[in-house]
């Protein structure tokens, strides 16, 4: 778990369960996990409604890659850095990023 004022991924720890300062913010574990469950579900959903929007918004593919690495889906965030941001857009940092973290 990353602690610390680490930026992006220090706010995602932060909001799936471990407070950016290093506390848990969790009441417990079992509920700390579905709370996780639940919130990357909601960002899923986000995602999926901002692609329904605008279906050629890297920024988007790029955020659904990220979730899915979060989620340890290897195959389907290689999908959406790879397959759909690098080919459609050419080297976007946070694409390269996130394919360098596979």
């Amino acid at each position: 778990r990353q602690t610390g004022g680490g930026g992006e991924m220090g706010s995602l720890d932060g909001i799936l369960g471990g407070g950016v300062d290093g506390t848990d913010n969790t009441v417990d574990r079992a509920g700390g996990k579905d709370q996780k469950d639940e919130l990357r579900s909601l960002a899923d959903a986000r995602f999926t409604k901002a692609d329904n929007i605008n279906q050629v918004n890297p920024m988007t593919w790029i955020g659904k890659g990220m979730l899915n690495l979060a989620m340890n889906k290897m195959d389907q965030a290689r999908f959406f850095f790879e397959q759909l941001t690098l080919k459609q857009c050419g080297e976007i940092l946070p694409a390269l990023i996130g394919m360098a973290a596979m």
